[in-house]
């Protein structure tokens, strides 16, 4: 199954960044997502709808949903343009059992994502993490995948750093990603550089641009093993934790109830 291949695939990154650092690396990414199995075809019968959730299917036949466009292996689109990872696998699912039709809406970026729903143009953000400046227009469900927050460093910074450590640096996050939040609210004052993507921020680490970067492990050591970038180590963790969910806009708290009975069927 797909969701297997990216298991060992997700195993066999990790485990040769790991050769590259002093620190252990708890890998809760993988355990989030492990135990689910391929769905049998066909519409589960023990769910059942309230009137009012039936009541928006009815008006809502087709869900716009709409992905970070480049964020491997938790979702992207493919050379063929076709939506994939490990998200695209739970709306896979969700949609088999329940029975629902999801619209994947592919735009350019996700400030265009975060934006799109803020202005209720699509009915949900299929995978975000809960800060309290998304609570004006996103709710979140159950979490599907937990990723640890990283400091990436070049191999040259032999120390292992904490976050404290990082005052006076030159810090790449990706632009309106949660951890820009969790830097502002829990460590104000640190000098943050917005990146467009993962990909952008680790070659600027690589060359010097900037001194690290603070980003989620999976996604950080799929883009070092797709670049072959040989010059970076995790030299520390953050102590955040990116709890995934799906999140439909404040405008549906129908969706919400909805995909909630979803993943308490996968």
């Amino acid at each position: 199954s797909m969701i297997t291949a990216m298991i060992k695939s997700g195993i066999g990154m990790v485990e040769k960044i790991k050769n590259c650092i002093g620190i252990p690396i708890i890998v809760l990414f993988l355990t989030a997502f492990a135990w689910v199995a391929e769905s049998n075809a066909g519409i589960d019968a023990s769910v059942s709808f309230t009137p009012r959730e039936m009541a928006w299917l009815e008006a809502h036949p087709v869900i716009n949903a709409a992905p970070d466009p480049d964020y491997p292996p938790v979702e992207y689109f493919d050379t063929k343009g076709q939506y994939v990872g490990i998200v695209a696998d739970y709306i896979s699912l969700i949609s088999e059992r329940l029975g629902l039709r999801f619209n994947i809406v592919r735009l350019k970026n996700w400030d265009e994502v975060l934006e799109k729903a803020r202005a209720h143009e699509i009915h949900m953000v299929t995978a975000a993490t809960h800060t309290v400046q998304r609570e004006a227009y996103l709710s979140f469900t159950s979490p599907l995948v937990k990723m640890p927050i990283v400091i990436i460093a070049r191999q040259n910074e032999t120390r292992n750093l904490a976050m404290d450590n990082l005052k006076g640096m030159k810090i790449a996050v990706v632009h309106r990603y949660a951890v820009n939040d969790f830097i502002n609210n829990t460590y104000p004052g640190m000098d943050l550089f917005p990146v467009s993507d993962t990909q952008t921020g680790l070659r600027k680490v690589s060359f010097g641009t900037v001194d690290v970067m603070v980003a989620n492990v999976a996604t950080a050591s799929y883009n070092i093993e797709k670049e072959n970038i040989a010059n970076l180590r995790i030299a520390g963790e953050s102590g955040f934790v990116y709890n995934l969910a799906f999140a439909p806009t404040r405008a549906n708290p129908e969706l919400h109830s909805i995909l909630e009975k979803g993943l308490g069927v996968i």
